[in-house]
């Protein structure tokens, strides 16, 4: 029983400090190599680390309730041993029940790691598209700003079109336009 609760203890210490790792490393590349890591990853690392923490507790009672197992049999063969195979039984069933209490943490951190690493990945192509629709408005208002300059700065002696003045009159009749209102300006057309 005790080397099997053992084995238990760290096959799960090994798949959850393996989780961890790999939630540890997504997070960072995704954090841009820094070593800040999200509150829902820390929820899932703090989640682990509680799992973890459980089952090194069940692992030193079922160490505990061996011992006693034994020293109780080494009394129960002096003095009775029909009580003995109850207890035994009991120790069993307890044992089963340990077993498919562990198999059902390890089994619902795993769904809990995948919805994770799910969700992560859908804020970071959110976050991805919007730094991509900020980069393509900035390039066309700076490359409207710098055809403006270039025609209103040039010389064209009457033969270029009157659109210097007609920004000018827009200008007159509106305040001036800040960065904001130039990409909704953009945004619209």
């Amino acid at each position: 029983m005790c080397t099997k609760v053992a084995e238990a203890n760290s096959e799960l210490c090994s798949m959850t400090t393996c989780v961890k790792d790999l939630i540890s490393a997504d997070s960072k590349k995704k954090n841009g190599g820094k070593g800040d890591v999200d509150d829902d990853v820390k929820k899932i690392l703090e989640c682990l680390e509680e799992i973890n923490t459980s089952t090194t507790e069940m692992k030193n009672k079922a160490e505990n309730a061996a011992e006693s197992v034994i020293t109780i049999a080494g009394v129960q063969t002096f003095t009775n041993t029909e009580g003995l195979k109850s207890f035994i039984d009991s120790v069993v069933t307890k044992v089963a029940e340990l077993k498919d209490c562990t198999d059902s943490n390890i089994k619902s951190t795993a769904e809990e790691v995948e919805k994770a690493r799910e969700e992560l990945n859908e804020v970071v192509q959110e976050l991805a598209q919007s730094e991509c629709d900020e980069a393509s408005a900035n390039t066309t208002i700076n490359g409207l700003t710098n055809v403006e300059k270039f025609i209103c700065k040039c010389d064209c002696k009457g033969e270029c079109l009157d659109v210097c003045e007609e920004l000018a009159k827009c200008r007159k009749e509106k305040p001036k336009s800040d960065k904001k209102e130039l990409t909704q300006m953009v945004d619209k057309n």
